[in-house]
């Protein structure tokens, strides 16, 4: 590694560490390099070094533990495969300040995708909702959730278009516990809607799942395509 200018030395030595830890291997609790050597890895001193993580500290990405070990604190949503929770509670856990935006809100007929996520007739209605998940006020994730007719319709509509969607289907629709019937993850490409949608260029490499959820008596609930736009996810499979 280069020798890096005494200048701002500690503001270079945070930025090559910041874009190390968002790797996507980092879990919260793993511990970081000892301080003598990242400041021989660095090529700076340890005073140097101790200013870098304060930085890090500052943005939540590190914190010392009684050992006064660097600890990866990763402000990041962990979600496994098979959980169902709701945005603003895994958002809240992990650090964030979630927000939501409705961006759209409409009742449709069921094409061909929607029909099969659902097992719906074709061009049977459901409510199409589409939201964007703000993280600290940056926009995460855009979201467009297909519920059925007969499951929105019992939901009054500023429930569906504010707060948790999740409990807002437990409280009006009689929605029992929630699961994950069918899920899929690929990179792709943003739709001229999403980007429409979430102010991004249409074309834009984004990772996207496609998911169904469905409740206690196997009722399908939802299917939500959803694309991610920030790097404060990991998922795992088990």
């Amino acid at each position: 590694m280069k020798h890096l200018p005494e200048a701002s030395a500690h503001e270079r030595v945070a930025s090559a560490m910041i874009s190390e830890l968002a790797s996507g291997l980092w879990r919260a609790g793993d511990h970081l390099p000892a301080e003598l050597e990242l400041a021989a890895f660095y090529k700076v001193g340890r005073r140097t070094v101790r200013k870098a993580l304060a930085v890090l500290e500052r943005q939540g990405l590190v914190v010392k533990n009684q050992g006064r070990r660097t600890l990866f604190r990763g402000r990041s949503i962990s979600r496994l495969r098979e959980t169902v929770e709701d945005f603003p509670t895994a958002a809240r856990r992990a650090g964030f300040v979630p927000s939501t935006r409705v961006a759209e809100f409409a009742r449709i007929a069921a094409g061909l995708t929607e029909a099969r996520a659902l097992s719906l007739p074709l061009g049977a209605p459901v409510a199409e909702i589409w939201r964007l998940r703000l993280l600290d006020g940056r926009v995460a994730v855009c979201q467009r959730s297909v519920l059925p007719d007969e499951i929105a319709s019992r939901v009054p509509r500023s429930r569906l278009s504010h707060g948790s969607l999740y409990a807002a289907l437990r409280e009006h629709a009689g929605v029992g516990e929630l699961f994950v019937a069918s899920e899929q993850l690929a990179t792709s490409q943003a739709s001229e809607l999403e980007a429409r949608h979430a102010r991004i260029e249409p074309g834009r490499s984004v990772v996207r799942m496609a998911r169904v959820v469905a409740d206690a008596p196997c009722r399908l609930v939802e299917y939500s395509n959803v694309i991610f736009l920030d790097r404060s996810y990991h998922y795992a499979v088990v």
